[in-house]
C-alpha cells in the first residue's frame, strides 16, 4: 500500500504564481489548473491512500509563541475560493484535512509517521516545504510535482550539505525572515551545515562551536534565546487529532481491498 500527502497550499500557490490572468476569472482558472497537478499527482503515485492538507485560518501554536510567525498565506483571492476547490476535492473523491489551529507541517508528520509507524507501506509527500524533508529520516519520500523529482535522503544531503534529521536543526540555525523564524544572524546554509556535520545538532553545536572566541562563536552566544525559539518553531508535532481513519482515505480503485484498521478509530 502506499500514502500520497498532497500539500494543498504549495500547489495553489505556484499555480497562482504561474497564472498571467489577470481578472475576476483568474481565481477559477486556478481552480481548474490546481485540480489538474492533484490529478497529475495521483497518476503519476498510483497511491492506495490520498489526503490533501490545508492550513487552518488560526495562526496556529507557532505564533502564539511567536507572534513574528507566519507561513506564506494564499493570496486573497484563492483564500476566497478554497471552499470551492474543497468540493472539487470531495468530487474527485479525494479526502482533504484542515483544522482552523493547526499548519500543514504539522498535519503532514502527524499522519506520515502514524502511517510509517505502523508498517503500513511506503508514505510519499508532495511539497516544497524544507521542513518536511526531516520526515525522509522516517522513511518517507518527498515528491517535487512541478520539478517532477523525487528526493531521498541522498537529494537533502547534496542539496543542503545535512541528512534529513539535522534539517530542523539546520533551519533553526539558518532562520527565515519571511517567516519570522529568527535563525542565527550571520550564520548562513553553508555554516550551518558546516556545524551541524562537525557537532552533530544543536546541543553539540552551542556547546563545541559555541564556545570558540570566534566570529561563529560570539553569533551563537549573542543569538542563543533566538536560537531556542527558533528551534521551537521548526519542530514538528505528530499527534494531532485528525478524525479521520485509514479507510476514509482509501481511494476508489481501491476500496474493496481488506479493511485497514484507522488511527483515528
Amino acid at each position: 500500500m502506499k500514502l500520497l500527502v498532497i500539500d494543498g497550499p504549495a500547489i495553489v500557490r505556484r499555480v497562482w504564481e504561474a497564472s498571467s490572468e489577470d481578472g475576476p476569472g483568474r481565481s477559477h482558472t486556478v481552480l481548474r489548473h490546481c485540480l489538474q497537478s492533484f490529478r497529475k499527482i495521483l497518476h503519476a503515485h498510483n497511491p492506495s491512500h490520498a489526503l490533501v492538507l490545508f492550513d487552518g485560518a488560526a495562526g496556529g501554536w507557532r505564533a502564539q509563541i511567536h507572534p513574528a510567525y507566519g507561513r506564506h498565506t494564499l493570496a486573497p483571492e484563492m483564500h476566497s475560493a478554497l471552499p470551492e476547490l474543497l468540493l472539487m476535492l470531495q468530487d474527485e473523491g479525494l479526502m482533504y484535512c484542515r483544522q482552523d489551529d493547526a499548519e500543514v507541517m504539522d498535519l503532514a508528520a502527524t499522519v506520515v509517521t502514524r502511517w510509517l509507524g505502523s508498517a503500513r507501506g511506503e508514505a510519499v509527500l508532495a511539497t516544497n516545504q524544507r521542513i518536511l524533508h526531516s520526515l525522509i529520516a522516517s522513511g518517507a519520500l518527498v515528491w517535487d510535482h512541478f520539478g517532477q523529482q523525487m528526493r531521498d535522503a541522498a537529494w537533502v544531503e547534496q542539496k543542503w550539505g545535512v541528512r534529513p534529521e539535522q534539517v530542523p536543526a539546520w533551519l533553526a540555525l539558518v532562520g527565515d525572515s519571511g517567516e519570522g523564524v529568527p535563525g542565527v544572524p550571520k550564520i548562513g546554509a553553508k555554516t550551518a551545515a558546516r556545524l551541524l556535520q562537525a557537532y552533530g545538532d544543536i546541543d553539540g553545536v552551542l556547546n563545541g562551536a559555541g564556545i570558540l572566541p570566534d566570529a561563529t562563536g560570539q553569533a551563537l552566544r549573542r543569538a542563543r534565546a533566538e536560537l531556542e525559539l527558533s528551534c521551537r518553531l521548526m519542530q514538528l508535532k505528530t499527534d494531532l487529532v485528525l478524525g479521520l481513519t485509514w479507510n476514509q482515505l482509501r481511494l476508489a480503485q481501491f476500496a474493496h481491498g481488506a479493511t485497514v484498521p484507522g488511527y483515528g478509530e
